[in-house]
């Protein structure tokens, strides 16, 4: 009788820990999760619905730009398929803070944009769509300027379907 009492109170403190754990890994989700909400805050979608480029530069505060050699845009010069066109960005910008991503002739020539920080390497490896061929540009907020580096990329077969 008395083994059953000690593995049913084994039982019992068991249970009780993982119940434990489970609320710290709770509480540590919703601390993440608060975390990307204060992320996602950021979105400026007066930016990404503005249809014209210099439009959508203005929308993100560039009104003045600088043309700088330390923003690196390696792009395909013919992209086959405008529905995935493969960008790699470097920079050697002091204290870069965002990373902006234009297709000057989309639709919505904002495309993407970047949050960064020092911790990261400056190194952003993606893809995006072009409805026809354009030059891209990247804009970087470093220090509290706009700097801007853009590439010619032709495109074969456009990706941004109009609706």
């Amino acid at each position: 009788m008395q083994l059953k009492k000690d593995r049913r109170s084994f039982i019992e403190k068991v249970g009780s820990l993982i119940g434990l754990l489970s609320l710290s890994y709770l509480g540590k989700i919703s601390k993440m999760s608060f975390a990307a909400n204060n992320l996602n805050s950021t979105w400026d979608s007066v930016a990404y619905n503005k249809t014209a480029f210099s439009e959508a530069l203005v929308a993100i505060g560039a009104n003045r730009i600088t043309p700088t050699d330390k923003i690196n845009l390696k792009t395909p010069e013919i992209a086959e398929n405008g529905a995935i066109v493969p960008l790699e960005i470097t920079w050697e910008l002091e204290a870069t803070e965002r990373i902006f991503v234009f297709a000057e002739k989309n639709p919505q020539p904002l495309v993407s944009d970047f949050i960064v920080t020092p911790k990261i390497e400056p190194l952003i490896a993606t893809r995006i769509k072009m409805g026809e061929s354009a030059l891209v540009h990247v804009v970087a907020l470093a220090a509290g300027s706009f700097y801007s580096t853009s590439k010619e990329v032709k495109v074969t077969i456009g990706g941004c379907g109009e609706e």
